[in-house]
């Protein structure tokens, strides 16, 4: 039980897993060794053994699922643990202590113990195991979708010059973010009607990425999901003159919401709008 305070406490992670074993794996090791072992000692020494490979098992399947949730949420399973880790121990001090007093003879009373410590480590990493399961699989699909959104944008869109005309690329962008640049492209039209020699940024730039040269090539590093939220970290490459740059798309239900600028134009999206208007 020691050791997956100390994970939880010092944020000592276990390697990477992907599942080698289950609970179900597990138990069948655990029924094994019980079946080949022919004293009650050996019964005993099966059941520490178990205890120790859970201890394992909750401490690792504990550390992945924190590895894969969005920081709120990693938080959320901190605090669950931290008061499993609590219940635990002291369900498992009360029942050393009762079986102690109880009239089973030898090893037979610690055998007990064992198994009832035992039965709820089981249910707490059943618990773990599916909640990392259902959430990487859930991830992964939503993740898919935002990377095919974005990647689709990217290809389409990223090299428009200039707020895009309405209907041209709304499909790509948020409710809130098209109202505001229909907003802004009203306004910088009317600015270029009245005074037609002076440059409209807004009009006359690439807004989609840092870069404003082209042709590009691009990558997706990254996607962090906080569903509705995603943020992709994307990647921009110019040969000559070499230039790389790490713009961030904060997508809303799968729409670009805002861009984080990383070169050239530091900030956002809409702040620069918002300046330039």
């Amino acid at each position: 039980m020691y050791r997956i305070l100390i994970a939880l406490l010092f944020g000592v992670f276990m390697p990477h897993m992907s599942f080698a074993l289950s609970v179900y794996q597990l138990d069948d090791q655990f029924q094994d060794c019980k079946g080949s072992a022919a004293t009650n000692i050996a019964q005993t020494q099966c059941l520490h053994q178990a205890v120790k490979e859970w201890t394992d098992y909750i401490n690792t399947t504990f550390s992945e699922l924190q590895k894969i949730l969005p920081p709120a949420r990693a938080k959320e399973l901190s605090d669950s643990q931290s008061a499993w880790l609590d219940f635990h121990e002291k369900s498992k001090t009360a029942i050393t202590h009762i079986y102690n007093k109880t009239s089973f003879k030898g090893n037979q009373w610690e055998e007990k113990a064992q198994e009832s410590i035992l039965g709820m480590m089981r249910q707490r990493a059943v618990e773990l195991e599916s909640l990392f399961k259902d959430y990487e699989k859930e991830n992964s699909m939503r993740e898919k979708l935002a990377r095919n959104v974005i990647e689709d944008f990217l290809n389409r869109g990223s090299r428009s010059v200039g707020i895009p005309a309405q209907g041209k690329l709304d499909k790509f962008f948020s409710p809130s973010l098209l109202v505001f640049m229909n907003k802004v492209r009203t306004q910088v039209e009317t600015k270029r009607i009245r005074n037609p020699e002076v440059e409209q940024i807004l009009l006359d730039s690439h807004l989609f990425t840092s870069i404003y040269e082209t042709p590009f090539s691009y990558k997706v590093l990254s996607i962090q999901s906080d569903f509705p939220f995603h943020k992709i970290k994307v990647r921009f490459h110019i040969r000559r003159p070499k230039i790389e740059c790490i713009d961030t798309y904060i997508l809303k239900k799968n729409k670009i919401d805002d861009i984080q600028y990383a070169c050239d134009e530091k900030g956002t999206l809409r702040s620069f709008m918002k300046n330039n208007m």
